[in-house]
């Protein structure tokens, strides 16, 4: 399954913010189905990975306890014009998904 991704950065006086916004469900396999007695199976993201021009900058490690649709970031000292971020997830079911942007501020 695909779940959609965005991608923002904001400059500050020292460096770079790079969030991304994951919508992804982030089942922990605790709730049940309304008016039944089934299990949501569990399903949330384990790792999310950013990428500077295909180096890895930063590898965030997350567990059943992050809520739905996670808004993740982390900072960059640098970044020049044309530089590509990427950033990818995968979640427990084996789905995953990426998403790349051109910074050009």
């Amino acid at each position: 399954m695909q779940y959609p991704m965005r991608i923002k950065v904001i400059e500050d006086s020292s460096g770079f913010q790079v969030m991304c916004e994951i919508l992804h469900p982030m089942e922990n396999g605790r709730r049940r189905h309304p008016g039944s007695d089934k299990i949501i199976p569990q399903n949330y993201i384990t790792q999310v990975v950013f990428r500077l021009n295909e180096v890895i900058q930063a590898e965030i490690l997350l567990g059943q306890y992050v809520s739905a649709n996670p808004v993740i970031g982390t900072h960059f000292s640098k970044l020049t014009r044309g530089d590509t971020i990427a950033i990818s997830w995968q979640d427990i079911a084996g789905n995953g998904g990426s998403a790349s942007q051109i910074f050009d501020q």
